[in-house]
């Protein structure tokens, strides 16, 4: 779990509320588990605030005015499906939460926010992003060594299509990678 507080105190968060004390406690709050929390006090800066610094993780809660937290989220799965969202709200509405949960939020906590649930949950969402950090280094790290290896390699599904040719196999066969990939290895008549 030390990896995962570690690994917490690597990412920025947004914080969107429009109640000005909630909004700053939470504020510097998160500064102190985060690299840096941003804060907004409606979807609309909510949404500004995204584009203007990528936080890794948005907090905000669903009734504001100007812009709702739920039409910011919508908005920002759009560009970013994967970003995770937790929504807080003084609101126990079953169609808030249907809506919450048709965005794909990944998680829901209902105000006054528990700090001690917060920050299980913020860990909770650090945890898959850095084992999502780490298999993405891990496939770069594989890539840059199947394009560079002189070894002949072939990696084929369970349906024999191939789902990976590196440049060696592609020269001894005289295969263009692109044109076969996804291809069956028996169907491309090499055998």
């Amino acid at each position: 779990m030390d990896k995962v507080k570690n690994y917490l105190s690597d990412l920025t968060i947004l914080f969107v509320d429009d109640e000005d004390g909630v909004r700053e406690s939470f504020e510097a709050l998160l500064n102190m588990w985060s690299k840096k929390a941003y804060s907004a006090s409606n979807g609309k800066e909510g949404l500004e605030a995204y584009h203007k610094y990528n936080p890794d993780i948005i907090i905000t809660d669903i009734k504001m005015p100007v812009m709702s937290g739920l039409e910011m989220a919508e908005q920002i799965k759009k560009i970013n499906p994967n970003l995770p969202i937790i929504i807080t709200t003084a609101f126990q509405e079953s169609e808030l939460l249907l809506e919450a949960v048709e965005l794909h939020v990944d998680a829901y906590i209902v105000k006054p926010i528990p700090k001690k649930e917060l920050k299980k949950r913020l860990e909770a969402i650090a945890k898959v992003l850095l084992i999502e950090k780490e298999l993405k280094k891990a496939n770069e790290l594989n890539q840059l060594y199947l394009a560079t290896s002189g070894a002949f390699m072939v990696a084929l599904d369970k349906h024999a299509n191939i789902t990976m040719l590196n440049k060696a196999a592609s020269e001894t066969l005289g295969l263009n990678q692109n044109e076969v990939l996804g291809k069956n290895w028996f169907e491309i008549g090499v055998i």
